[in-house]
């Protein structure tokens, strides 16, 4: 169960309970809806995955609405953040790492771009 703050949280800031909150993580299998990743714990311990995430995944919303998107790890929450949710920013910032020197460099050893950053 979600501590009394988390769950006053999701209901006065995204309009959420917490059986909805639960409900998404299912319907993401536990795992960020942008880049498939799950909550630390997850990854070092699967059995507590469910139960007690380490860091738990952020609820997304629209800053203009207050619709809730989905739930982001820290970086991906992070990453829109910094972008301003402008999906033309994104758009050009990926174009940006596409071209870099250095990551089609990479694409000859094989190593992902998500490794770069790392």
């Amino acid at each position: 169960m979600l501590v009394a703050s988390r769950k006053h949280n999701l209901k006065h800031r995204y309009g959420i309970t917490e059986e909805k909150y639960k409900q998404m993580l299912v319907e993401q299998n536990y795992a960020c809806k942008i880049c498939g990743q799950l909550p630390d714990r997850c990854q070092t311990k699967p059995d507590k995955c469910q139960t007690k995430p380490d860091k738990p995944l952020y609820v997304d919303h629209c800053h203009l609405t207050k619709t809730v998107r989905g739930l982001l790890c820290h970086q991906c929450n992070i990453a829109l953040g910094h972008m301003k949710d402008d999906p033309v920013r994104l758009e050009k910032a990926a174009h940006y790492i596409r071209r870099t020197t250095a990551l089609n460099n990479h694409a000859d050893l094989n190593i992902s771009p998500t490794n770069c950053a790392a």
